[in-house]
Order: structure tokens, then C-alpha cells, then sequence
């Protein structure tokens, strides 16, 4: 990974949801991201089951 680019919370915890694990929402604290869909590994964005809370991350792209 570049120096220059460090993870984030947001990256951490997409990575726990594309990995299919089962996530309390941060807002509710009673539902939990819904990863169910068709492409998991692609998504950059779940919501939650409960309420309109969702994690969603962009990542950068260098341009050179």
C-alpha cells in the first residue's frame, strides 16, 4: 500500500461487509448493513436494514 494513502474506518468496515460479515448500524444500533445482493465484492456502498443509515466510500484516484 502507498505511504501516502492510509485506510480509513469507513475502508476498514466495507471490507468486514464485502467479506459478508454481520455489522450492528452505527445510527440505530438495531438493525445491521444488509449484504445481500448480487456482486458483494463490488459494492462500495449497504444500508441498513433497520433504518436510511448506509456506509457508502469512494476511493481516490490518482491521476498522472
Amino acid at each position: 500500500m502507498d505511504e501516502k494513502y492510509k485506510r480509513s474506518d469507513a475502508e476498514f468496515l466495507l471490507e468486514r461487509l464485502r467479506n459478508g460479515e454481520t455489522i450492528r448500524c452505527e445510527k440505530c444500533g438495531i438493525g445491521h448493513y444488509d449484504v445481500s445482493g448480487n456482486n458483494i465484492s463490488k459494492n462500495n456502498s449497504f444500508h441498513c436494514d433497520n433504518c436510511d443509515n448506509y456506509v457508502h466510500v469512494n476511493f481516490p484516484v490518482d491521476i498522472e
